[in-house]
């Protein structure tokens, strides 16, 4: 990816088989993110998921050398497995659920990401915020 500064426009530019250009305002891409404010229920439950997301990594290294080497990673109607994987994709659950929280947290962190199907009034943002989060 490459991308040039200019005075009045930014440009992004990503290499691939068709080159695709993003053009943006420079008063777009530098302008402040606003913050939601956070209440102590909010701060509690943040740092809760943190700790439930670290607890699957550490409870997965700390068991990984005592699993098989091939997991069933699919079922049969009749309860017998019938496909096997490596011991590895145990990690890809975890991975999923710490992506999982990064979006979700960076959405509820930053409202203006939230796409609402319609234009709120500027007077009432905060309300529309509060009640899509």
């Amino acid at each position: 990816m490459q991308f040039w500064v200019s005075n009045e426009i930014i440009i992004f530019r990503v290499p691939t088989a068709r080159s695709v250009s993003i053009f943006l305002p420079r008063k777009v891409a530098f302008m402040s993110i606003p913050k939601s404010k956070k209440n102590p229920l909010d701060i509690l439950l943040e740092i809760t998921g943190m700790i439930v997301i670290l607890g699957c990594f550490v409870f997965i290294a700390s068991n990984y050398q005592d699993l098989p080497d091939s997991l069933p990673r699919h079922y049969g109607l009749d309860g017998v497995p019938d496909a096997y994987s490596a011991k590895g994709i145990i990690w890809v659950l975890p991975i999923v659920g710490l992506i999982l929280y990064m979006v979700i947290g960076l959405v509820s962190n930053v409202p203006s990401m939230i796409n609402i199907p319609f234009k709120p009034n500027p007077e009432k943002v905060e309300f529309y915020q509060k009640k899509v989060l």
